[in-house]
């Protein structure tokens, strides 16, 4: 805004009888719109920082989670990370191999940090 406001100048309404000599208004208007051209420039410069620093945290932000899940049945409880989903079942790679879990049988299910050992 402050950049459109120095291009531009901020619009207004005189009266012609009241107006100030052309030479005073034209160097107000100057003064006005160098004011406004610092402004924008400050702005211009803080916005691209914020954008700089918005790619940064983003890009470096926080690592990949494991993915792992914990799913537990009736008859057991898997740790592990989720290789594929279909037909019902889950493939889950364990530390001892690949699990495949029952959908249906599934009393819970959640996301874990790392799995217990065992």
């Amino acid at each position: 805004m402050q950049l459109l406001l120095a291009a531009h100048g901020r619009p207004r309404a005189l009266d012609l009888p009241s107006a100030l000599p052309q030479v005073l208004l034209e160097q107000q208007e100057a003064a006005a719109a160098a004011r406004q051209l610092r402004r924008g420039i400050v702005l211009t410069l803080l916005c691209t920082a914020l954008l700089v620093a918005a790619v940064g945290a983003t890009w470096y932000g926080s690592g990949k989670e494991k993915g792992l899940m914990r799913f537990n049945t009736p008859g057991a409880k898997v740790c592990g990370t989720v290789q594929r989903v279909s037909g019902g079942e889950a493939v889950v790679r364990t530390s001892d191999g690949d699990v495949v879990v029952p959908l249906t049988t599934l009393l819970s299910m959640a996301p874990v940090s790392d799995c217990p050992k065992g």
